[in-house]
């Protein structure tokens, strides 16, 4: 479904330009990047911290709860038994996607493959894992750009590809974590398991961490990163996140 307006503390979201000194204002100087990818074989592999204030990422999760979780994924095949958890779909406004695009825009790969840079795709695909969901090993699949069509605000529709591009990166930006900051928080458990090959031998695991995101290859070529969604143990529900980044198209995509 589409939102908008968003809540207000999500449209008050400040640009990228703006002046981190003022209240709780934060721009691209307050993100920073961590690399993963010595930990995975040198696979793509990268944490991006701070994109998000604790406030927003609360908005987004009672905003998710508004809209409603279900056990259904629209558009989204996996075998039985292999994703276990809750989803949530909406298409933001793209204002505020170009915001959190510029938060992070320079942390981010310019190129891969050769194909530059493009953006965010505008759907969001939420999940929610309960106590014992959890999600197997996988890898993403990529897919084009969505967003709500600009003459019928009840339809989402794909984006050009030449002026869009097709997705290369998936972002799992992490709503909640085990800090008792708010009480949205206390997670237990959870962690996303990157494995060093897609045979699913070493791996590498990220606990959640609010307001930050994962970034790793995805798409059904060899430079796609197996990954999963380890048990959440208690009793608070982990909130995630996955927004796709897009670069410019392939022919064979």
């Amino acid at each position: 479904m589409a939102v908008d307006p968003l809540p207000q503390v999500l449209e008050d979201t400040p640009d990228a330009s703006s002046d981190p000194t003022e209240g709780d204002a934060k721009n691209a100087d307050t993100t920073w990047r961590e690399d993963l990818s010595a930990r995975v074989n040198g696979q793509q592999a990268f944490l991006i911290h701070s994109i998000l204030t604790p406030e927003e990422s609360n908005a987004i999760i009672t905003l998710s709860e508004q809209i409603g979780y279900s056990e259904a994924a629209p558009d989204i095949a996996t075998p039985p038994g292999m994703r276990m958890n809750l989803t949530c779909h909406w298409v933001s406004p793209r204002r505020w996607m170009h915001k959190v695009f510029e938060r992070i825009r320079h942390d981010l790969p310019q190129e891969i493959d050769g194909k530059r840079l493009l953006g965010l795709s505008y759907r969001l695909n939420m999940y929610k894992y309960l106590q014992n969901m959890h999600f197997k090993p996988h890898v993403d699949g990529d897919w084009p750009a969505y967003a709500v069509d600009d003459r019928d605000s009840n339809r989402m529709v794909v984006l050009d590809r030449e002026k869009y591009g097709h997705s290369k990166l998936s972002m799992l930006l992490y709503l909640n974590d085990a800090s008792d900051a708010t009480d949205h928080d206390g997670v237990e458990g959870g962690n996303t398991r990157l494995y060093s090959t897609q045979s699913g031998r070493e791996a590498y695991e990220v606990s959640p961490r609010k307001g930050s995101a994962l970034f790793f290859r995805h798409g059904f070529g060899p430079d796609s990163v197996l990954h999963e969604g380890c048990n959440v143990q208690g009793t608070k529900p982990k909130y995630i996140v996955r927004i796709n980044v897009m670069y410019e198209a392939d022919e064979c995509d």
